[in-house]
């Protein structure tokens, strides 16, 4: 009791900036974790070939939303509420209107296009309408949280969020036992809960707004969020478009096992974002005080407990895959390493990318993100039809390597012009990416044996304990933005 108290003082003394802070980020990785937790109740309600119809169409929604919205509620958005503080009603409003034009516009297109080719999306037109009305109505709920996240009412956001989270997956869940809806069950789901709340939002920022329209700011906003949309794109192309390369190749029962080996995934996409929460402004702090050697240590130190847990989920990947899925999804185990190393490789080149955001050199990080989309493309193109829907993940693997050998040369060249050098310890960092990819190679070839896999996951683990009060320090020491000096002399 005396230390939940203790808790509770330390809590009451934080900024509300600290606070909401703290509390967005736990809204996100509860999200993300709900998604984790029902996903063994889809892959047993629906089969393989029925969550491939589901993962299809959530994946053809992320591409057809950056054109629908331009995500203007990610970017230019919160620089508006800040030059309109005293109009922002106005300015939802007319931000909500021009959203509603290009979701309009989008619809035409993609109405032509199945005109043409009716079997390119590959969805049932009823859907592909229900999809645009969630397109519609979806920056209406993030206007409001953007407002809501700049004032630091975190409190309406979580509960707002929270209660679609678990909405959403429920009623596409019942749908599906239900109904004969089956994989458009949850689909369904989906989009009756969101809509029906995004649609108040929209109706209430319009009204509010007295559908205020301002040509100039229409006028900025295209010009901020049009060249934005190949960086929006290439982020769905390299996380989503195997599936859909999947489905187009060898169908959408082997896009369902591919999507359910990316859910495994998201374990790693947890904790990242947590980290990245803190380690982003604490790289940002170090940066401005030029306290290079501090990034550099807790960087290497970052990457490598990140490789370890890395390397732990590859080789228990067939339990996993047990609790998560059906014997029907078993081939998911093969790719189930290059996509957990891709995430690890994706911690890495965002780290380097903090330095190009800090310098604002942000083209040359969007170049290197289009990049590697328009090479995954390509290979998925000249290695799934011959090897099968396995090459997408390993394809998806050199494409992110490809990405972060661009980053480290941006990067260097960033330092190089601000005139500073050594701010990551390179060599040790491509050492500990190796470890991984050998790590990932051996776990293939000992999946079949149970016993020497968990005595390699033993040695990690002791390895791990005898560092454990280093490693922990190092934590401890990102999150409340103390030097790592510090907690050398204290070790």
């Amino acid at each position: 009791m005396k230390a939940l108290s203790n808790i509770k003082k330390k809590y009451s003394k934080l900024n509300i900036a600290i606070k909401a802070g703290f509390w967005f980020t736990i809204c996100n990785a509860l999200q993300r974790g709900i998604q984790f937790i029902v996903t063994p109740i889809y892959t047993r309600v629906l089969s393989a070939d029925q969550y491939g119809v589901y993962s299809l169409f959530m994946t053809w929604m992320n591409i057809l939303i950056i054109f629908g919205t331009l995500n203007m509620s990610a970017g230019i958005y919160y620089n508006g509420l800040i030059k309109n503080q005293k109009k922002v009603e106005k300015y939802t409003s007319s931000l909500q209107v021009l959203s509603t034009l290009c979701t309009l516009i989008t619809f035409a297109a993609v109405f032509l296009i199945n005109r043409v080719k009716p079997k390119f999306f590959n969805i049932p037109s009823v859907l592909m309408f229900m999809m645009f009305i969630y397109i519609l109505v979806q920056p209406a709920l993030e206007f409001w949280s953007a407002q809501q996240r700049v004032k630091y009412n975190y409190i309406s956001v979580l509960l707002v969020t929270l209660l679609m989270s678990v909405l959403s997956p429920l009623a596409g869940i019942l749908l599906s036992i239900y109904s004969d809806l089956q994989g458009y069950g949850l689909v369904i789901g989906f989009i009756v809960v969101n809509v029906s709340v995004n649609v108040f939002f929209y109706i209430n920022n319009l009204v509010k707004g007295k559908f205020c329209v301002s040509i100039q700011e229409w006028k900025e906003t295209l010009s901020f969020s049009i060249p934005l949309i190949p960086h929006y794109l290439s982020q769905v192309v390299l996380a989503q478009f195997d599936r859909i390369m999947i489905d187009m190749y060898c169908g959408s029962a082997k896009a369902g096992i591919y999507a359910l080996a990316y859910q495994i995934a998201l374990v790693m996409t947890i904790v990242t974002t947590g980290v990245n929460s803190s380690f982003t402004p604490w790289m940002y702090q170090k940066l401005r005080e030029k306290d290079f050697k501090s990034i550099r240590d807790v960087s290497k130190v970052l990457i490598s407990i990140f490789v370890i847990i890395n390397c732990m989920i590859v080789l228990i990947a067939p339990e996993i895959l047990y609790i998560l899925g059906t014997a029907e999804y078993g081939e998911a185990v093969w790719v189930i390493p290059p996509v957990m190393m891709s995430t690890c490789v994706t911690f890495v080149y965002c780290t380097f990318g903090t330095i190009l955001f800090f310098f604002e050199d942000t083209k040359k990080a969007s170049l290197a993100t289009t990049s590697g989309a328009v090479f995954n493309v390509i290979l998925n193109m000249l290695f799934i039809p011959r090897y099968g829907f396995l090459a997408a993940g390993y394809t998806t693997l050199a494409c992110y390597l490809l990405i972060l050998f661009l980053y480290y040369i941006y990067m260097k060249r960033c330092c190089k012009r601000n005139n500073i050098r050594n701010v990551f310890d390179t060599k040790s960092i491509l050492c500990i990416l190796i470890l991984l990819l050998a790590v990932s190679a051996v776990a293939l070839i000992l999946y079949p044996f149970v016993f020497l896999r968990y005595a390699v996951i033993f040695v990690m683990f002791a390895v791990c304990f005898t560092r454990r009060h280093y490693f922990l320090s190092v934590i401890k020491k990102v999150f409340k933005g103390e030097n790592l000096d510090t907690l050398k002399r204290s070790e």
